[in-house]
């Protein structure tokens, strides 16, 4: 009997100890996108609100901020990265007032060697077939890049990344 004690013990321990495991697996393979924090440049007011929408409803603890221009967006960016406040993902549009999309995002690159970070771009455009858009994405100056017709999935996938 007492044998029949110590294996319901020492499995009543292991299944304590496996429950604990799977909790820490889960907690660090479950990517915590309750922290998330978005930048959106778009200078389209509606665009920007139905991507945000769109993604809260999927993803809803992220955190967006929105800009209308890149001087704002370029400001706001830098003052993170000097205060070393996380950004993790940069989406902008191809053509907005001000440098376009492109020239947006070679700024922030520039931004990014400066402070010694690294943060995903990704672009929504119209220009879908654009050989510029696509060497850029080559060179690394996006990280990807999703017509505005996108599905929400693909673009989730994207941020889960």
């Amino acid at each position: 009997m007492m044998n029949q004690n110590k294996i319901v013990k020492y499995q009543a321990g292991q299944l304590q100890r496996l429950s604990n495991v799977l909790s820490i697996t889960n907690k660090i393979l479950d990517i915590d996108l309750r922290k998330l924090f978005i930048i959106h440049l778009d200078d389209h007011s509606l665009f920007r609100k139905g991507v945000k929408i769109s993604l809260l409803k999927k993803l809803p603890n992220i955190q967006i901020k929105e800009f209308s221009r890149n001087d704002g967006a370029l400001e706001f960016i830098a003052s993170s990265y000097k205060d070393n406040k996380k950004i993790d993902l940069i989406i902008t549009d191809f053509n907005h007032p001000g440098p376009n999309g492109l020239i947006f995002a070679k700024e922030v690159r520039e931004l990014e060697k400066k402070f010694n970070v690294k943060t995903p771009i990704m672009l929504f455009t119209m220009r879908w077939e654009d050989s510029s858009l696509i060497e850029a994405t080559k060179a690394g100056i996006f990280d990807g890049y999703f017509p505005k017709s996108a599905e929400l999935d693909g673009i989730i996938s994207f941020i889960k990344k």
